[in-house]
């Protein structure tokens, strides 16, 4: 509820909201399911000259280190765990079994897979832990969406 009255205002101001853009892009389909680059996409490295695909994970020492950390540079060059890396790459909301009936899959794309880890659970096959407050705050949003923006449907 106090988002959507934080809505408002930003609809006053002609202000953006990545909510909006998020549900907008996931009402049309485009394949992949990611939540984020953590998927292959990301390649960062870290002060430490570690590689991450999640920018929250910069140490092998943190929950998700031995998941997100795929490679270290070196003076003697960059060391690259493939086997790593290839498992992040198949990192999809598409794969996970219990959103693959979600009418929000596209929308979140199965949630951020840190929380994930965080919370011990599965990282491709579990929903988020926010998934239900994810759920709930999409349906609220489309119907304010409904109320305040009739032709929003149309092409």
């Amino acid at each position: 509820e106090a988002y959507l009255g934080c809505l408002k205002i930003s609809d006053e101001i002609n202000a953006s909201n990545k909510l909006t853009t998020s549900i907008l892009r996931g009402l049309e389909y485009s394949p992949g399911g990611q939540f984020c680059g953590c998927s292959g996409r990301n390649f960062i490295v870290t002060a430490g000259g570690l590689i991450s695909a999640c920018d929250e994970v910069t140490s092998l020492d943190q929950a998700g280190g031995d998941t997100f950390i795929f490679g270290d540079v070196t003076d003697g060059g960059i060391a690259f765990n493939e086997k790593a890396y290839n498992k992040l790459v198949g990192l999809s909301a598409e794969k996970a079994s219990k959103c693959l009936n979600c009418f929000a899959l596209y929308i979140c794309r199965g949630g951020c897979p840190l929380s994930k880890v965080l919370c011990s659970r599965d990282l491709f096959h579990d929903e988020g832990p926010d998934c239900e407050g994810i759920k709930k705050s999409i349906l609220k949003y489309l119907w304010y969406l409904a109320e305040t923006e009739p032709d929003i449907g149309e092409a």
